[in-house]
């Protein structure tokens, strides 16, 4: 699909984040995204509420297809189809569990601590607790100030900043 998409052969078509390189790169737009809220890969990406378009029926349920060019002879069709249903009997196939765990929230900055906290207790505890996890929680910060920042919140935010260990942070005369 992604493909045909490129090549013009169709006009629209719902992707997923593996297609952000091309949208970065410009091959393709991205015009909304399904979810509730944007994404933190992709914040520049409005939601379909966002663009005043009702997101409620709009839904991109995931399924998986095989796929083979037209004129696939028959036998290869056949021995493709019973691998796959040897694959899909496999008790362990079955029994599969995820191995990856993926968050983005925005949390309202008047309650950054209460939140913070919440989602500490009712997320990060459960994915620390398994054996052999290796759980990173990252905290992106950005703050528009129209009146521009006093002398003295710049001094102290980016002291505090480096005392923290930010890996990075800074104003901007923008």
């Amino acid at each position: 699909m992604v493909q045909d998409l490129l090549a013009g052969n169709i006009d629209l078509w719902f992707g997923s984040t593996d297609q952000l390189p091309l949208v970065r790169a410009g091959s393709i737009k991205a015009y909304a995204v399904t979810g509730e809220m944007r994404l933190a890969a992709a914040p520049d990406i409005p939601t379909f509420d966002e663009m005043g378009l009702p997101a409620d029926g709009v839904e991109t349920p995931g399924w998986h297809g095989l796929f083979a060019p037209s004129g696939t002879p028959r036998e290869v069709i056949s021995k493709l189809n019973a691998a796959v249903v040897d694959a899909l009997a496999d008790p362990a196939a079955a029994t599969a569990k995820p191995h990856r765990y993926y968050g983005t929230v925005t949390l309202d900055a008047s309650r950054v601590g209460r939140d913070a906290g919440r989602i500490a207790d009712e997320v990060v505890a459960h994915l620390t607790g398994l054996v052999g996890s290796n759980v990173t929680v990252t905290l992106e910060i950005e703050a528009n100030i129209p009146g521009g920042v006093p002398d003295n919140v710049v001094r102290t935010v980016t002291e505090n900043s480096r005392t923290l260990k930010f890996k990075s942070h800074g104003f901007k005369n923008e």
